[in-house]
């Protein structure tokens, strides 16, 4: 495998109709647990209520907004919402299965990579495209840390992974936040949740990059990010 090709999600060749956990990390979360699942020959990403969680109405309620907001999304850059499956003993959201690296550990794996401006303005391109097209459906996504941003084995493609913390017209609050990523609006109980909420965002992914490769960002990006994390919103 040639070094752009580079795969460490832990690719799982899961039997016709296996439900297989993913060891954590790999996008685990708080409430949920990850899985996969084999289904007429295809691979998905499953997303599992964690068993503790199945008799909470809100977090119930929670993991349907996840999907209801997923599945009208029909964007090459985010990750595709396929199904809802709810009873009375599991709520579980199945999701494409992407084969690749989250930004965390393409950064660990492969530092050199970000050195690049080619690569830098791929990855910071297709971020924004697919920022620009939630933003038109009047959602903020709320929660861009290195575990949410994948990279395709095939073509280092950009996927934007968990809407759980997403904000939209439709819902008036979001599940909570990534503190260590999240903008300072999202801290303050008066803060007002936007698309700019995401710039913040994009800002510490490239700060993130800045501190974890060898060597730096281009100038340009430099001056990108500390725009970007400008606590001022209107900034």
């Amino acid at each position: 495998m040639v070094p752009s090709e580079v795969d460490v999600s832990g690719y799982i060749n899961a039997a016709e109709g296996e439900i297989v956990p993913i060891e954590a990390p790999y996008r685990s979360g708080a409430t949920s647990l990850p899985y996969i699942l084999r289904m007429s020959g295809k691979q998905y990403f499953m997303k599992k209520l964690r068993p503790e969680y199945v008799d909470n109405v809100q977090y119930r309620n929670l993991f349907k907004k996840e999907f209801e907001v997923g599945e009208k999304i029909k964007h090459q850059n985010i990750v595709r919402y396929e199904a809802l499956r709810e009873d009375d003993k599991d709520v579980s959201i199945l999701m494409e299965y992407i084969s690749g690296a989250t930004l965390e550990q393409k950064v660990a794996a492969m530092p050199e990579y970000f050195t690049k401006r080619a690569n830098i303005d791929k990855f910071l391109i297709q971020v924004l495209e697919a920022l620009d097209y939630m933003h038109k459906e009047h959602i903020v996504h709320c929660d861009l840390t290195p575990r949410n941003i994948m990279f395709t084995r095939v073509n280092n493609d950009v996927k934007i992974l968990d809407l759980g913390f997403c904000y939209c017209d439709s819902y008036y609050n979001t599940a909570g936040r990534t503190y260590t990523f999240a903008a300072p609006e999202q801290k303050s109980v008066k803060g007002a949740i936007d698309a700019r909420t995401d710039i913040y965002g994009v800002g510490k992914l490239l700060e993130y990059i800045e501190r974890n490769i060898d060597g730096s960002l281009p100038r340009l990006y430099k001056g990108i990010m500390s725009r970007a994390l400008d606590a001022d919103p209107s900034k």
